[in-house]
């Protein structure tokens, strides 16, 4: 992008290699930096969806294998969505995910660690490293993410573009990192990797950020590889290439013996005919929709869902023109591969994968980075083709977002009636009722509350979250036997939520049920 200053980006590519067409793997952070420590696509290191799923041991990562070969591993994390309970800190020896230190956000808002910090504990720790020992480095970095909020002087120079200039502060941060690593004399001889988990739609498919939808605004990530002379300079490789094939890649040119992946070392342009794949499962996890999977092969992209389609991504970049109906025999052939991939889940929305029993202030925290409605359904197995496509839903989290989010600072009472007018335009969209009610709760209207949650249970009796806040509504109301009630079919569905069968306890005490309460409390213990 031209209009985007990023001196320290372009640097690299010029004394390095570019690969200008490389996909991520998901649109969402934790399953995409997942592909990248690990070489395998979501379905196979079973980590699906952010806040929900947790790496098992059992995976190898890229920070465990240079650990084995000698390598001093560490990482600084930028984010919640990537801290170490959700398995990425895996053979690792220093995992910054430490952001006590940072800004107390605004409601509906997150801690953050802006780019400028993150480098700075990055150049901490390369300080403690022996000059004659090898290392990994893994920096994480999270400003080009919404809120889009660049510090001076780059929220002046991109004042109708602050997404831009978050990007632009980041470029002029990786500069400092690489500085360092000038200092130490060691530039000809570290191999620099710079690339993204995801994009940002920013609008075009009617998703203002990401995660719901597949298509290249939030696939299409940046790719490049420095490493000195080793590498050659100004080296354009515009093959289709995929995170999967990041890992694989360094420990080719590092020398270290390769571990089991789904990729390829990319020492040599892959074949044209390479298919590779990217799967989207957030809505379907948090909301109850279809998952959207998708195939590249050549110049063509097949996105299925129950509004399936295919395009010629070479002759139409910004997907407008669906092509299924003019080729169907192409659009076949794909799908055929996605289901040589990821088996019956195509049909059924079985998923399966290491789940993770968030507990309710984790997945607040995780709804504050902007996934709205972070949460879980228990209702695997569902035939997907009678699930909403999520493209047809956009609308409704946007305006959900726009009443949360983009208007966080407002009154509680513009809120209110935002998130009112979501409901009745959206009424099937429980994600809006639970807002709602929260919104009524901060206003200090309890009661109205809880009939907000009332009604809006039967578009998710299982949703976690949902049950959750309609519980605590009754526990401020003192209407105990209710909230026992909800608590108690929230522990059936998700026996493994402590934070679940702790409000249940304390709900069966305040019930009189001194015994069950007791026993509730007594298997937390034991956990």
């Amino acid at each position: 992008n031209p209009g985007i200053q990023t001196p320290t980006l372009d640097g690299l590519a010029r004394q390095g290699v570019l690969f200008s067409q490389a996909r991520a793997v998901a649109p969402t952070t934790l399953p995409s930096h997942t592909s990248i420590l690990t070489g395998l696509y979501p379905v196979h290191h079973e980590t699906r969806v952010n806040g929900l799923f947790r790496l098992a041991e059992a995976k190898t990562t890229l920070a465990e294998t240079l650990h084995a070969a000698g390598y001093a591993t560490g990482a600084v994390i930028s984010a919640f969505v990537l801290d170490s309970q959700f398995g990425l800190s895996q053979g690792f020896d220093h995992y910054d995910d430490d952001l006590s230190d940072t800004e107390v956000p605004q409601i509906y808002r997150y801690r953050e660690r802006k780019a400028d910090g993150t480098v700075d504990r990055a150049i901490d720790w390369l300080a403690t490293i022996p000059r004659e020992r090898p290392y990994f480095l893994w920096v994480h970095f999270f400003d080009p993410h919404a809120p889009y909020e660049p510090p001076p002087p780059f929220d002046t120079q991109y004042p109708n573009s602050p997404y831009e200039g978050e990007i632009a502060f980041v470029d002029a941060q990786i500069a400092r990192l690489l500085d360092a690593i000038d200092d130490r004399g060691q530039s000809d001889e570290t191999l620099v990797v710079v690339t993204a988990d995801h994009g940002e739609d920013l609008g075009q498919h009617g998703e203002f950020t990401h995660a719901y939808l597949a298509y290249d605004g939030t696939l299409h990530v940046p790719l490049v590889m420095r490493c000195g002379s080793r590498l050659g300079g100004g080296v354009h490789v515009d093959a289709r290439v995929s995170q999967v094939d990041i890992a694989p890649t360094i420990l080719a040119l590092l020398g270290v013996e390769q571990m089991e992946t789904d990729g390829r070392a990319l020492l040599e342009a892959p074949p044209d005919d390479r298919t590779l794949f990217a799967e989207t499962l957030h809505g379907r996890m948090i909301f109850g929709w279809a998952p959207i999977y998708a195939a590249f092969e050549r110049q063509y992209k097949y996105l299925h869902s129950p509004l399936a389609e295919l395009f010629d991504i070479d002759a139409d970049p910004g997907e407008t023109q669906n092509l299924i109906g003019e080729q169907p025999q192409r659009a076949a052939a794909l799908l055929a591969k996605l289901r040589d991939l990821f088996g019956e889940e195509i049909e059924t929305s079985r998923i399966e994968g290491s789940r993770l029993a968030l507990d309710d202030a984790g997945r607040r925290r995780l709804e504050a980075l902007g996934y709205v409605g972070v949460g879980e359904s228990s209702g695997d197995g569902d035939d997907a083709g009678d699930l909403p496509d999520p493209k047809t839903m956009v609308p409704a989290i946007r305006a959900v977002e726009d009443a949360v989010f983009r208007e966080a600072d407002f009154p509680i009472e513009k809120r209110i009636a935002l998130l009112e007018e979501a409901v009745k335009k959206y009424p099937t969209f429980q994600t809006a009722y639970r807002y709602l009610g929260d919104a009524y709760a901060q206003a200090g209207d309890i009661e109205k509350a809880a009939a907000i949650y009332e009604a809006g249970l039967p578009y998710g009796e299982d949703n976690a979250p949902h049950l959750t806040g309609l519980g605590q509504m009754y526990a401020m109301l003192q209407r105990w036997p209710e909230a026992v009630e909800v608590y108690e079919k929230l522990v059936m569905l998700y026996p493994e939520k402590l934070d679940a069968r702790y409000r249940l306890a304390k709900a069966l005490r305040a019930a009189g049920r001194e015994d069950e309460a007791d026993e509730q409390f007594r298997r937390i213990f034991e956990v």
